[in-house]
């Protein structure tokens, strides 16, 4: 009787401990899957300066996304966490930029006082890392949804006819995010 309670203990303890051990959670987001949060880039009807929008994702079962004018912030378990700002946040999109299986908050935002200039920013959760792009006075970059599909148009600085606008896709390589025509 002994030895089969020890069994049945070592067994158990072999059981939980493999268990444990598959705790990272398994996500297949769909590549080129896409979820418009909202884009205020090229509309009219931006929300007031105490807009304020929350979101949770399956994807990130305990963490609730923040959206207001100046940023996108992350709470978990209580704690708030700066993940996007700008001067304003225009838009907030979600798709899985680097392959691996979780989404991406990609944003169109707008910074600086007096020279302002249009980038993308798009912050990692899985991976907490921040990815920008941005040439400062030399072009302005801006997130659009076009067939299903997010892509960014890029144009001369501070230029908004359409017949200059370069529209490709975003892509994380290298750890950089780049502008692919």
């Amino acid at each position: 009787m002994k030895y089969k309670v020890s069994y049945w203990l070592i067994v158990s303890c072999l059981v939980l401990t493999s268990c444990s051990q598959r705790k990272e959670i398994q996500n297949n987001w769909e590549q080129n899957k896409v979820y418009k949060w909202n884009d205020y880039y090229k509309s009219a009807e931006y929300p007031d300066e105490d807009f304020e929008s929350e979101l949770m994702l399956e994807d990130f079962p305990d963490v609730t996304f923040k959206w207001t004018e100046f940023s996108v912030t992350a709470i978990e378990n209580g704690n708030e966490k700066g993940l996007i700002s700008g001067m304003p946040v225009f838009s907030v999109y979600f798709t899985d930029l680097t392959n691996d299986g979780f989404p991406e908050i990609c944003s169109t935002v707008m910074f600086g006082s007096g020279i302002c200039d249009t980038h993308i920013e798009v912050f990692d959760y899985k991976n907490d890392k921040k990815y920008g792009l941005c040439e400062r006075m030399a072009y302005d970059y801006n997130l659009i949804m076009k067939d299903d599909e997010l892509l960014a148009e890029k144009r001369p600085y501070f230029y908004y006819e359409d017949d200059r606008t370069e529209t490709g896709k975003l892509i994380i390589e290298d750890d950089i995010l780049k502008f692919i025509q």
